[in-house]
């Protein structure tokens, strides 16, 4: 739930992206033509993505960013995180399928969300 918020809020704002790679950008947005998700799951997909394509250039810019207009003071919680991003290594970025995400929205409704 932070992760979708943090989405949302961050990189539905179209942070500055000016240093991330068009390629990069083009690879992250994995959910941009699945037509059965709304905007902002794209959004949190496409916000994932960047995490995991790129976390220390992700730490730099779009966490940076988040961080100075939220007015967040740094803390222990933040300077982990920092360090985490910084010290993680890339992943191939995530792949909606459509079979899943119905599966998953069934089980939310089983269980009354």
């Amino acid at each position: 739930m932070v992760v979708a918020l943090f989405a949302i809020k961050v990189c539905g704002q179209t942070p500055t992206l000016a240093a991330w790679n068009p390629k990069v950008l083009k690879a992250a947005n994995t959910a941009a033509d699945e037509n059965y998700l709304t905007p902002e799951e794209k959004n949190v997909i496409f916000c994932i993505n960047l995490v995991r394509l790129n976390p220390s250039l992700f730490e730099k810019t779009i966490l940076q960013e988040f961080l100075d207009s939220s007015h967040i003071s740094p803390d222990k919680w933040t300077e982990s995180l920092k360090e985490e991003l910084m010290g993680a290594k890339p992943m191939n970025p995530l792949r909606p399928m459509k079979d899943l995400y119905l599966e998953a929205k069934k089980h939310a409704k089983d269980m009354g969300l």
